[in-house]
């Protein structure tokens, strides 16, 4: 068999590389990964709660402030441009 040409392939030992794969096998970075992942993840999902009850956005503040994120979205959606 030929020895493998790619450069993923070749084993480097220089002070980088050992690094990289000492990070790849710390249980705190793959902990820390993992924690990540399911935060983003669960935004996504709380942030579509309100699209699964039916709403088009949260409901528009009693205060009627127009620089809500409500009042952006609804006149996006009122313009035809989302």
């Amino acid at each position: 068999m030929a020895a493998p040409t790619h450069a993923r392939c070749i084993i480097s030992n220089s002070p980088r590389a050992l690094a990289r794969q000492a990070l790849k096998h710390s249980l705190l970075v793959q902990l820390a990964v993992l924690y990540t992942w399911y935060l983003v993840s669960s935004a996504f999902v709380f942030a579509g709660l309100i699209k699964i009850e039916g709403h088009r956005f949260p409901q528009i503040s009693a205060d009627g402030s127009v620089h809500s994120h409500s009042y952006f979205f609804e006149m996006m959606y009122q313009s035809g441009l989302c």
